[in-house]
């Protein structure tokens, strides 16, 4: 737990990172498109971004990479899962709710998976 809170600084959330939800719009075709819009007026947040592993799975005929992430910004409550942190041009996809670990609501956690999409 030390070591979790070491981490914790203000001057740890070095990154930037665009909070998204995603979005179906009707293609005019009978179907629908996806795409990922910010979720607040102003959705780039500082973050914390740390790369936790990476892994092959087989699927359909062919291995898909992933890569998981832990990603830590000030405390809010309006990312769930399901939506995704922009990082550059890397899309982090939600995995699980926030972790509010002190309880104090100061900073949040999320576990988050790059690639695949959603």
């Amino acid at each position: 737990m030390a070591r979790l809170r070491a981490a914790r600084g203000i001057g740890t959330l070095r990154e930037r990172v665009s909070i998204q939800e995603r979005s179906e719009t009707s293609d005019g075709g009978g179907g629908v498109a996806f795409t990922w819009d910010n979720i607040a007026t102003n959705p780039t947040v500082s973050a914390r971004v740390e790369p936790l592993r990476g892994f092959e799975q087989l699927q359909g005929f062919g291995l898909q990479g992933r890569v998981t992430h832990r990603v830590t910004l000030r405390y809010r409550d309006d990312v769930t899962i399901g939506n995704r942190f922009l990082w550059g041009a890397i899309g982090l996809h939600v995995k699980s709710p926030g972790i509010n670990e002190d309880e104090r609501s100061r900073y949040v956690t999320f576990l988050c998976e790059q690639g695949g999409g959603q």
